[in-house]
């Protein structure tokens, strides 16, 4: 059986208006803008949120005396960008933060009777250590890491600290092909032809 392909009118279409993209599985939305780079969509992280993000960011990715700390270089903005985009990889990646962070705070509250952000750093370490070496926030820790490294090394900051010049030619010129497989390649191309 002929299955017809159904034709939709710039009417008919539906728009998100918060999303800016078409539903229906009608294409993905315009190329992006690289020279002025933004997302369709608006960031769903509360202020609390971006704060302790970022200084978990920095526990687990610690400045050093050349490279600043991920908090410095908007650590934050990326996770609000990555988790509130509206695919399934990033709204798991979500759920799995939201509630890692909202746990640091339980455990936080539980030892030392204040918020996460309101202890001393060496009091915020150590309840990042202690909570590492459980199982029940292992994904919560796994999701953490993979943002923080793949958000800070992925800047032009993180591409410096790792030595990524990008794509270069390495050579300033190549050399030219030996002559007896120059005219191998002649040979074999004439055959064909071409």
């Amino acid at each position: 059986m002929r299955q017809e392909i159904a034709y939709i009118s710039e009417q008919e279409l539906e728009f998100d208006e918060d999303l800016d993209l078409v539903l229906g599985g009608i294409g993905y939305g315009n190329d992006p803008d690289v020279m002025n780079p933004s997302a369709p969509w608006k960031g769903s992280l509360t202020e609390h949120d971006l704060n302790l993000i970022g200084r978990l960011s920095d526990i687990f990715l610690p400045k050093t005396g050349q490279y600043p700390a991920p908090s410095e270089i908007g650590i934050a903005e990326f996770f609000n960008h990555w988790l509130s985009a509206p695919y399934s990889k990033q709204q798991k990646h979500k759920e799995i933060v939201i509630t890692g962070i909202a746990q640091v705070d339980i455990v936080s509250n539980k030892k030392f009777g204040e918020e996460f952000l309101m202890i001393t750093e060496s009091q915020q370490t150590e309840i990042v250590e202690e909570m590492a070496k459980s199982w029940a926030v292992k994904e919560f820790f796994d999701v953490f890491q993979y943002l923080v490294v793949g958000g800070y090394f992925t800047t032009d900051i993180g591409y410096k600290a790792i030595g990524y010049r990008g794509n270069v030619v390495v050579l300033p010129s190549y050399p030219d092909m030996p002559v007896d497989i120059k005219q191998m390649v002649e040979d074999e191309l004439k055959k064909l032809g071409l």
